[in-house]
């Protein structure tokens, strides 16, 4: 069957074979202004084990956002979701299972929005993830989960990942960016207009 030589889908196209043409992207080589948390950020820093990582992140997460009940109970369990999976990829894909690299987390909530951002300490991006970012914030469909592993056809690691992470970040915010850190992590800044009908922030 034909295809679209700009299709992201197609491991073929010319948009992928452009940007998976490299073995890794290393942050650090690209002279771009780096991301600093403004100083009105609440701050928060967390190392995890390989043996509890999950655990562990869920309990960060109840660290980060406000108390069940200060906000609706849609807004929150969107914001659960994608503040567990940045810090899970953080942890997992950016430190490398590290426990001597942190997570670093920064966050700020008003009655009417929510500003969440995640670093890690890694910076060396896959290029199918590179892709995966661009397909992810040219077409997302609440239809069709898009999963990495699939996109990529690389190794969920026997099933330790589902690969869907990052697009479940992208559905359930408004504004996802990505920057990189003075250290030359990535950094995830996730943003999120809040329903305050029954705000109690």
């Amino acid at each position: 069957m034909v295809q679209d030589i700009f299709d992201i889908d197609s491991k073929s196209s010319i948009v992928r074979q452009g940007i998976e043409s490299r073995l890794v992207y290393d942050l650090a080589d690209f002279d771009v202004e780096p991301f600093e948390v403004p100083e009105d950020f609440a701050k928060n820093s967390f190392s995890f084990d390989k043996e509890t990582y999950k655990k562990a992140i869920h309990n960060a997460v109840k660290v980060i956002l406000p108390k069940e009940g200060k906000i609706n109970d849609d807004d929150y369990g969107h914001l659960y979701t994608c503040t567990y999976e940045a810090i899970l990829n953080a942890f997992q894909h950016g430190n490398k299972y590290d426990p001597l690299k942190q997570v670093k987390v920064g966050h700020k909530f008003t009655p009417e929005h929510a500003h969440i951002v995640v670093m890690d300490q890694g910076g060396k991006l896959h290029p199918s993830f590179v892709s995966f970012i661009v397909k992810n914030r040219q077409s997302i469909s609440k239809d069709h989960v898009a999963n990495f592993y699939k996109f990529s056809g690389l190794n969920d690691n026997n099933g330790v990942n589902n690969g869907t992470g990052t697009y479940f970040t992208h559905i359930y915010s408004d504004k996802v960016n990505y920057y990189k850190s003075k250290e030359n992590g990535l950094v995830i800044s996730i943003q999120k207009a809040l329903k305050n009908e029954d705000s109690l922030l």
